[in-house]
Parts: C-alpha cells; sequence; structure tokens
C-alpha cells in the first residue's frame, strides 16, 4: 500500500511543473446579518485586508467581491453600532466563489467602537461565556492526524482525553462517551458515526463530510439552559449552504472513503448540496493492522428555500449502512479472538427547520426531526462449536419537536426560551442464551444470561428560559432555567444555571459558570433488568473559573479550572465494583446487562491552558495542556481512579503555510490510562482473562505519544481547483497501547495495540 500512496505523490506534485498555473482569479461572496436577531443588515463594509478589494452589504445583507487572485485572505468586516470583526482562512479558489456568512454583535458603546479590542479575531456564541471553542471548515479540512473528522479534531482540545486511536469518542472533563451532545444545523444528532454503540456518540469513522461544515462550536463545560439530557459537552456545528451563483461539482478521496458532491442553486430563492461516500479501507486493512475489513457507504445533503426576507427553510438529511465480520483464525496464534462476530446496521436522520425573523426583536425557529437507528449483530463461541453468544436485532428511533425564540429587548436585555418534546421508540431482540463468561470473578459459570423481546415508547418533554440583561460593556450575565420531564423513569428535573464574564481590560477578561445537568442512563441499560426501571436520571453539579487574555489581535491564552461532582451514577448490584462512569467506549452494551441501582458518585477536577494563534501571517496553531484527576465510587463505597482519569495531556496542532503550499504537524502526549490486571495465576489456570478486582483501575498503561505530519498543495486553473495532501500517522510508529487482553491460544496477555506508521494521500477536486 505504502508504493501506491509515494508514487500517487510523486504524479500530481509533477503535474504542477508540467501544467502551471496562470495566476487566475476567484470571488468571495456571503451574508452579513444581526447576531440576535439574524436580520440582514445593509450597508456592512468588508475589507480583504493588505488589498484593496472590499464590498458592502446591499438591502439582504448580501455581498460579492470579484476578481481576487487566487490565495489565503483576511477579511475585515465592520458597520456603525457593531463590534468589528477579522475573519481569517478566507481561501478563493478559481473554480466557484468562497461564501462567507456571519452574524454581527451590537457594540457595547454608542459610537460603535468595540470596547474588548483584543478580541476581535475571536468571538464566542452569544450567552456563552465559558469553555467554549470555535473551529471553522478550513482549521478542520487540515489538521494533521485528524483525517477531516471534526470529531477528531476536537480531540485535541483542553479537556479532552484522547483515550482510543481507533475511535472518535469524546472524554470530556471526567465525563464518558455517552455524556455528549450533537447537533447539526438546529438538529440533534444522537451519533455522526459509523460502528457507533448503542451507549456512547462516538465511533470508529464519522459520516459527516467536512466539505459541508461551515463552523463547529465546542463547549467542555458550563453550557446553558438550551441544551439538555448531557452531562459533559456540547458540539454545536452549522451547515453551509450549496452555491446559489452556478451549479459545482466536487470529487474526493482520503482516509474516509471515496465520493462525489454537487451544489447548486434552486429557483433563485435556494440552493442544495449533497454527497455520497464510500470505503475504500479494505487497501489498509494491512497498515492499520484491521482485523477486520468494514465497508460502508454515507450520504449528506442540504436543502435552503427562502420564500422571502422574513422565512427561511431548510432540510439536512445524513445517514449511513454499514457492516462488518471479525472472522477467527483457529491457526494464528497472533489472533487471540475466539469469537466470530457478524455486525451490520443502517442509520439516517433528517429534520426540517422553519424559522421566522421578527422584525427588530429576534427570530424564531421551528424544528421537526426524526432519526432511525438498525442494527443486526451476531456473536458466535467458536472454540465450543459455534454456539451464539449474542444476538440481537435491534431498532432505535427518536422524533424531535421543539420551537426555540430568540427576543431582543432593547436597553433592557435578550430572552431565549424553547420547549421540546422527544419522542423515544425501541424495539429491541435480544439474547444471551447461555450468558458470558465472567471475567470478575474466578467462578468459571456464565452469569448474566439475557433474553429481550420488547417495543418501548417513552416520551422527553422539556422547557427552558434563559435571560441576559444589558448591563453595559464590562460584564455580561445569562440566567437560566430548564425543566426535563424523563417519563420512562418517572422523574421530574429542574435544572439552574448561570454564567458570567468581566472585562477587565481591553485584553483580559474573567469568566464563570455554575449549573446542575441530568441525563436518563440509555433505555437498553434500563430494560435489561426489572430492577434497573427504577433508576433515576444520572446528575452533575459542576462549576468552571477561568480567564482570557489577548496580548495581540491573533492570540488568545486562556485558563480555565473546573469541578464536577457526580451522583445518581448507576452501578452494578452483582458486582460491587463496577459503575457505568467506566464505561462507553467499546462497541456494544452487551457485557453490561445486569441489574442496577442509582448510588453511585464521582468527582472531577482539573486545570486548563490553551494558546490559539490564527492564521495571520504564515504560521498558525495552538498548544493545550490540561491537568485532570477523575474518581467514582460504586456500590461498595471505595473511590477509585476512573477508567477515563487521565491527569496530564500535552497537545500541540500548528502549520506554516506559504502561497499554495501548507505543512501542519500534530504532537499528543498523554499519562497511561488506567486499567484492571489480570490475576495472572487464575488467568493461566482457566486460559481465559480473568481480572483481579482487588487492584480495579489500580495500574496504568504506558504513556501515550503520537507525532502526525500533514503537506497540502493547492491547484488553481480555470474553472477548476485541486488541494493534494500527503499525510503520515504516528511518524516514529510509537507503540501506543489500546489494552492488554488474555489470548487463549498462547495462554498468555497479550497487548492490543492502536495505530501504528501509517501513510496516506487523497485529493478534493472542485470544478
Amino acid at each position: 500500500m505504502k508504493v501506491p500512496v509515494y508514487l500517487t505523490a510523486l504524479l500530481f506534485l509533477f503535474a504542477q511543473a508540467v501544467f502551471p498555473a496562470e495566476g487566475p482569479s476567484g470571488s468571495v461572496t456571503g451574508r452579513i446579518t444581526d447576531a440576535v436577531t439574524r436580520q440582514p443588515l445593509p450597508g456592512v463594509n468588508i475589507l480583504v485586508t493588505g488589498t484593496t478589494y472590499g464590498a458592502a452589504t446591499d438591502a439582504q445583507g448580501k455581498f460579492e467581491i470579484t476578481g481576487l487572485p487566487v490565495g489565503t485572505y483576511i477579511l475585515r468586516i465592520s458597520f456603525l453600532g457593531y463590534e468589528p470583526v477579522y475573519i481569517s482562512d478566507v481561501v478563493v479558489r478559481s473554480s466557484r466563489a468562497t461564501v462567507v456568512e456571519h452574524a454581527l454583535r451590537e457594540a457595547a458603546v454608542e459610537t460603535g467602537e468595540i470596547l474588548v479590542e483584543g478580541g476581535k479575531y475571536f468571538e464566542t456564541t452569544a450567552g456563552t461565556t465559558v469553555s467554549t471553542q470555535t473551529m471553522g471548515y478550513e482549521e478542520i479540512r487540515r489538521s494533521a492526524g485528524a483525517a477531516g473528522d471534526v470529531l477528531r479534531l476536537v480531540q485535541v482540545m483542553p479537556g479532552v482525553v484522547i483515550a482510543n486511536d481507533t475511535r472518535n469518542d469524546l472524554i470530556v472533563r471526567g465525563g464518558t462517551p455517552a455524556e455528549n451532545l450533537i447537533i447539526i444545523d438546529n438538529i440533534e444528532f444522537p451519533s455522526i458515526n459509523h460502528y457507533a454503540s448503542q451507549n456512547s456518540s462516538g465511533g470508529p469513522i464519522s459520516m459527516l463530510n467536512t466539505e459541508f461544515i461551515n463552523e463547529a462550536n465546542f463547549l467542555s463545560g458550563g453550557f446553558n439552559a438550551q441544551y439538555g439530557d448531557r452531562l459533559s459537552s456540547v458540539l454545536d456545528i452549522s451547515l453551509r449552504e450549496g452555491s446559489r451563483q452556478n451549479h459545482a461539482f466536487d470529487l474526493e478521496m482520503g482516509l474516509a472513503g471515496f465520493g462525489a458532491m454537487a451544489e447548486g442553486p434552486l429557483a433563485g430563492k435556494g440552493s442544495y448540496i449533497f454527497s455520497l461516500r464510500r470505503s475504500y479501507l479494505e487497501l489498509l486493512k494491512d497498515a492499520i493492522a484491521l482485523t477486520a475489513v468494514p465497508e460502508y457507504w454515507n450520504y449528506n445533503t442540504k436543502f435552503v428555500f427562502e420564500p422571502d426576507n422574513s422565512n427561511k427553510l431548510w432540510l439536512v438529511s445524513m445517514g449511513g449502512i454499514d457492516e462488518i465480520d471479525f472472522n477467527v483464525d483457529p491457526n494464528d496464534p497472533e489472533d487471540p479472538s475466539m469469537n466470530g462476530v457478524k455486525d451490520e446496521g443502517w442509520q439516517s436522520v433528517t429534520g426540517l427547520n422553519w424559522q421566522h425573523l421578527y422584525g427588530n426583536s429576534g427570530f424564531g425557529v421551528l424544528g421537526l426531526s426524526d432519526g432511525i437507528y438498525f442494527d443486526k449483530s451476531l456473536v458466535t463461541d467458536e472454540q465450543n462449536g459455534g454456539i451464539t453468544i449474542l444476538s440481537q436485532n435491534s431498532y432505535d428511533g427518536v422524533t424531535n419537536l421543539r420551537y426555540d425564540a430568540t427576543l431582543n429587548f432593547r436597553k433592557t436585555g435578550i430572552l431565549k426560551a424553547g420547549a421540546m418534546l422527544k419522542r423515544i421508540r425501541a424495539r429491541y431482540d435480544l439474547s444471551q442464551p447461555f450468558g458470558l463468561e465472567n471475567s470478575f470473578s474466578s467462578d468459571t459459570a456464565r452469569v448474566n444470561a439475557v433474553f429481550i423481546s420488547e417495543n418501548y415508547t417513552s416520551y422527553l418533554p422539556s422547557v427552558y428560559a434563559e435571560f441576559s440583561p444589558e448591563l453595559g460593556g464590562l460584564l455580561e450575565v445569562t440566567a437560566g432555567l430548564r425543566y426535563d420531564r424523563f417519563s420512562v423513569l418517572g422523574e421530574s428535573e429542574i435544572s439552574p444555571r448561570i454564567s458570567a464574564r468581566f472585562h477587565a481590560t481591553d485584553k483580559l477578561s474573567f469568566s464563570g459558570a455554575y449549573g446542575i445537568y441530568y441525563q436518563s442512563p440509555s433505555l437498553i441499560y434500563i430494560k435489561a433488568d426489572p430492577l434497573n426501571e427504577q433508576l433515576k436520571p444520572i446528575r452533575s453539579r459542576q462549576a468552571v473559573i477561568g480567564s482570557n487574555y489577548f496580548p495581540v489581535p491573533d492570540i488568545r491564552i486562556s485558563l480555565e479550572g473546573y469541578y464536577k461532582v457526580y451522583d445518581r451514577y448507576p452501578v452494578s448490584t452483582e458486582y460491587t465494583a463496577l459503575t457505568l462512569a467506566n464505561t462507553g467506549d467499546s462497541f456494544g452494551a452487551g457485557g453490561l446487562l445486569f441489574p442496577m441501582v442509582s448510588e453511585g458518585t464521582g468527582t472531577s477536577y482539573g486545570l486548563e491552558l490553551y494558546l490559539q494563534k490564527k492564521l495571520t501571517d504564515n504560521l498558525y496553531g495552538q498548544v493545550s495542556y490540561s491537568f485532570s484527576n477523575t474518581k467514582h465510587k460504586a456500590l461498595d463505597g471505595i473511590e477509585r481512579r476512573a477508567s477515563f482519569d487521565i491527569p496530564h495531556i500535552f497537545t500541540i496542532v500548528g502549520g506554516y503555510k506559504s502561497g499554495e503550499w501548507e505543512l501542519s504537524a500534530k504532537f499528543a502526549y498523554s499519562k497511561g490510562r488506567p486499567y484492571t490486571p489480570f490475576d495472572q495465576a487464575v488467568s493461566f489456570a482457566q486460559n481465559r482473562g480473568v481480572l483481579d478486582m482487588t487492584k480495579l483501575n489500580g495500574a496504568r498503561l504506558p504513556d501515550y505519544q503520537r507525532l502526525d505530519l500533514r503537506m497540502d498543495k493547492r491547484f488553481n486553473y480555470e474553472g477548476w481547483s485541486m488541494v493534494f495532501f500527503v499525510e503520515i500517522l504516528n511518524v516514529y510508529n510509537h507503540k501506543n497501547i489500546q489494552n492488554y487482553i488474555w489470548n487463549p491460544k498462547t495462554r498468555r496477555q497479550a497487548s492490543l495495540n492502536q495505530y501504528s506508521f501509517l501513510p496516506a494521500a487523497g485529493f478534493n477536486l472542485k470544478f
């Protein structure tokens, strides 16, 4: 595989010498609106810094700058009474217009001079004061080691744990992969991944096409009352619209697969964008040590229609199908598995939103979405005649109806309020007829034989309101309240939340937040045993304090500390040291279907230092260090390390851009993850992995470290353009251990390794 990658790279680079570019030009178009009311702003000045190019918005807030030589630019957007902002990473191509849509915030003083001048390259979402990171399309696309996956870029943000190279799970500030909320264009997505498990938002391969992303906001804590039923973080992604100028097409190939995309105008009042992609990972099987070949397809689409200046409708849909077979090789001593696994599934989420503007008073968005998820799995014990260990044919569906309104009370403040009704439906046909080998005990009898064949329907209504009073430019405060009814548990909860920011100088601010958060356990656990129907929503109380300092306009330095207290976490009644707080980064729930009670507790606290530089010259990058301490108690009341307690994490991501060339790198280091060692004597005697429960999470894996490098080259010709990249993951082939497992073929412990040295190449062709 390595030879074709290098030959492909040489061919594309040679093409630049054979077909030299002739200096084509492109254009920038877009729309500028008010951040609170979403009303279009006419007369806004847009200047391409360092040039004489510029434009002003028309009555609909639209603008167009034409004749720009291809390259990367910075836009300065200014308007009387609003905070001027700078937008970096605006790439002008020869093949189509670059679209920039931005919402301006009103200035703190009537003259329109921005009070916090140092923050003009860095903006936060209105109402958020802490723990927020914003990523643009270019930052996601070019990030070394991310493979164009926004979740993998989020993994290098402060407070996020890197647990497993093969998955993009978000493990945030002591939480689990099940505690994260993903929203795309006002639509909730339980998962955006192929091969996603029922108890996690993560997975190995993202279905979301990076070419659709306009911007992503990641909130790692202290988020406001509009977000519910999650304990740790929110990833809020906005998708771009398709071109309204002409029809355009893309062809692409990368680690996530190869595919095609089309976009264009709709009847002069809207646009469409659609992509289709399939896998080719079977070609990389040996390079990345896959034990099976995953095969998948996915699609992304967005349609936008604006009948008039006050109304806008958009439809978003994303889905995919996938299958994988893990076949046991009894003659391969390096393959420790004795279980055959066959898995196939498909999923789709579709949502329609209608936005109506209430003049200068605000706006409202009515949304209706539906998601469906099918999964069929079969696990067999090949050392015992292929008997069925687990058989599952499940269906999950979620329908959301919601309305959110934002109202601007001039001179008083901003009110946000909303209501949502979520209908959850499920059909579980699940069988563990002989139970599972008990890795928690030396007793050889199988345990937890489970038979579930039922249909379920439950409802989760919720309402929220939050108010941000007008206090002048020095102080920002948002206070909110949320109500959730967890009907499947028969529980109702109220969540107060408050956040604030104080601007000490034009370069320095201090912020803080406090809130109570609730989340229902996954339905599969609630229905696994009659006792589990008495579980309660998991609760987290968290406080965050921090500061932001802007030594120069394009550099931000932030320091944040947090403290989280968990209670009512589900814990096992049979294995009194086990808590669900230590699970979620695997591919299923089969080994966790035992009786539970809501008596688990935990704490997590930490400190995070983050430095970010925007691309304003040739350099860009970010440096992050996180210290944390996370512990949990199960039913036995003993405080232990959490499975995701990784006290030290250091990441550095950056690059250098010169003309059409760009070099980028990512280095990540973290302390080893906790694990429970085997009882070696018992495991050897029984030739199976038996954990030493007296040392639960008492040991650590070797420290993790990985260096990734990437090179991008742009080609621009009349009517078409291309980005070609070469990437190397784990450059110096460091052996990172994912976990220790028992190999019954060799009767000893073996290590399950993460990605080794992996070169790859790809391209995106636009025409």
